[in-house]
């Protein structure tokens, strides 16, 4: 299973958390958290990318629910 195709969803969820946990703190950190967090966002998009033009076909079911009644995130090679 590759936990990749979640981390578009994760990782500015995390940075966000971490960014409102540092609300009076110095611009310099919050800074550095925005642009840690880009950087991460980048490499999880261009390692996505190179899995879907390989053909790979990514699925993840979210909570290991059935589609009908879970979230199911796809990434595909476009267009077919």
């Amino acid at each position: 299973m590759n936990h990749w195709i979640v981390a578009p969803v994760v990782i500015p969820l995390l940075a966000g958390g971490m960014l409102l946990a540092m609300r009076g703190r110095n611009v310099v950190w919050k800074r550095m958290v925005s642009g840690l967090a880009c950087g991460a966002e980048l490499y999880a998009a261009i390692r996505l990318a190179s899995a879907a033009a390989g053909g790979q076909t990514l699925v993840y079911a979210v909570g290991g629910w059935p589609p009908p009644f879970g979230i199911v995130l796809v990434g595909t090679d476009w267009p077919p």
